[in-house]
């Protein structure tokens, strides 16, 4: 079963919540705008989301784990003031990893070696997110997130392209199917669509 994407007035309820949880307030928000898979929002470091002059860029490209193409997503004035509120407080600098873990590892000469979140724990958290928000948890997973953003964008133009480049898939076919669009719901649209 595909987990659902959140609604709008889940993402504004949810973010409001998160409030006093900088780091996660914005891990939430940048999987939300970012529309990156778990995989790529976990190991996303500093540097890959700031400017020469150390600002939040609103438009970032990263090479994705899975298929080892380059995918562009922009950020939002809202996602990009929590992301720099979350790297001020935490005090990370640009090689470290946005979203690390609470315990604290140590590398060669007690170097701090600060990893990504696990998976687990991304999960765990998301499940408690939804939890607090008052939603079945089982109906949504991490995946959730990457799916929302896209899925509002689908609902407001009908692009699959559009939304296909957004996600870096190969396919129009693919995005389609994750999306969940069934061949009943593209007929409804060509019949909403009179061209005389």
């Amino acid at each position: 079963m595909q987990k659902k994407p959140l609604t709008a007035r889940q993402t504004k309820a949810l973010a409001t919540i998160l409030g006093d949880r900088p780091r996660d307030r914005a891990l939430f928000l940048c999987g939300i705008d970012s529309m990156l898979r778990s995989s790529d929002l976990r190991h996303l470091k500093v540097a890959d989301l700031l400017d020469s002059a150390g600002h939040v860029k609103d438009e970032c490209s990263i090479t994705q784990q899975k298929t080892k193409r380059t995918v562009t997503f922009t950020l939002s004035e809202t996602t990009r003031h929590a992301i720099g509120h979350w790297i001020q407080v935490s005090n990370k600098g640009n090689r470290d990893y946005l979203w690390t873990g609470r315990t604290k590892k140590y590398g060669k000469l007690g170097e701090l070696n600060g990893k990504p979140i696990s998976q687990v724990q991304y999960q765990r958290l998301v499940k408690r997110w939804l939890e607090d928000l008052g939603v079945a948890a089982d109906d949504y997973s991490t995946h959730s997130l990457r799916k929302t953003k896209a899925s509002a964008i689908y609902e407001n133009t009908k692009n699959v392209e559009a939304i296909r480049q957004l996600l870096g898939h190969s396919s129009v076919s693919a995005t389609s199917h994750y999306l969940g669009i069934e061949k009943a719901q593209a007929l409804d649209i060509a019949r909403e669509h009179k061209m005389f």
